[in-house]
């Protein structure tokens, strides 16, 4: 058992508690094994460079490991398509410079665009470089409920899941709505992701869009996207904007959270709400004979 331990790939989120980590591996493993935080601003060791042009810099606890397994969750993802696979290194365990490097330039696609996709082929390279061994990686449902799971080499193992996934999360494509509202669940910490789904659904006429993000643990914390002040924020912030054709984005918790706010660019469009009723009495005014989208696991659903 001495020789075992477990990296908490955490990529340029914050650290997680021991709460968390039960929440995670339960109390057996915590009382038997050591579990660590990643922390991408030191103690990462270089391991070679991307045909893409990262230089990638791997936790330096991990690369001491004989045998690296990594264990994770495929799910739709903004940029590289796909989450699980290679993410578990690349951002999980490596430097804030390397994370920044491979977001640098890359757009911003409709979730579950994997095909060529440059990010996806430079983190799966970065994990080779790393030396993974073995991959682990779960489709869940829309109560974060594994369903299935896949389990080998990197590059098979992730191909299977990614199949799997295409069908598992694809969502029928809607449009022409006046409300459409998106709920989090699996992920509600990054709520804004459901906003990829959302706006295409809204009519080109414009509408309003209600995100339903009734977490208590509130926004996560992200040292490259995230706010740390009323005027500065990591190196990559991009505030989350209402597009024109958006007439109101909604935005719901029953926990507010005015710093979180930060997430947002400030805008007469933007509403923030902690009571349901006063949700309705904007939604009303579309009267009834409104045309209506409702996703329930919209930071997990994707359309093509």
């Amino acid at each position: 058992d001495d020789k075992i331990r477990f990296i908490v790939a955490l990529g340029c989120h914050g650290a997680l508690d021991r709460l968390d980590f039960v929440k995670k591996l339960g109390e057996e493993t915590l009382a038997r094994f050591p579990v660590f935080n990643h922390n991408a601003f030191g103690n990462c060791t270089y391991v070679g460079t991307t045909s893409y042009g990262t230089k990638v810099c791997v936790n330096a606890e991990v690369m001491k490991c004989d045998l690296k397994i990594g264990i994770g969750s495929v799910v739709p993802h903004l940029m590289s398509g796909f989450g699980g696979g290679g993410k578990i290194i690349l951002p999980g365990v490596t430097s804030i410079e390397t994370t920044e490097a491979d977001h640098m330039d890359r757009p911003r696609n409709k979730m579950g665009m994997i095909d060529d996709n440059a990010m996806s082929l430079n983190i799966e390279e970065a994990a080779t470089l790393a030396g993974l061994d073995v991959k682990i990686d779960c489709i869940v449902n829309m109560w974060g409920e594994t369903v299935a799971i896949f389990a080998g080499a990197l590059i098979p193992a992730y191909a299977a899941a990614v199949q799997e996934a295409r069908t598992h999360y694809l969502t029928p494509e809607t449009g022409g709505k006046d409300i459409v509202i998106v709920n989090n669940f699996t992920k509600a910490s990054e709520s804004w992701l459901s906003l990829a789904i959302a706006y295409p659904a809204v009519r080109s006429e414009g509408g309003d869009v209600v995100l339903v993000a009734n977490a208590p643990e509130g926004l996560v914390t992200h040292y490259l996207l995230g706010p740390f002040g009323k005027t500065i924020g990591g190196n990559l912030r991009a505030p989350v904007k209402a597009p024109s054709h958006v007439n109101h984005l909604i935005i719901y918790t029953e926990y507010p959270d005015i710093a979180g706010q930060g997430w947002v660019e400030p805008s007469d469009k933007i509403l923030f709400m902690s009571n349901w009723d006063d949700v309705l009495g904007v939604l009303r005014l579309h009267g009834d004979a409104a045309k209506v989208a409702v996703y329930p696991n919209a930071e997990i659903q994707y359309c093509v």
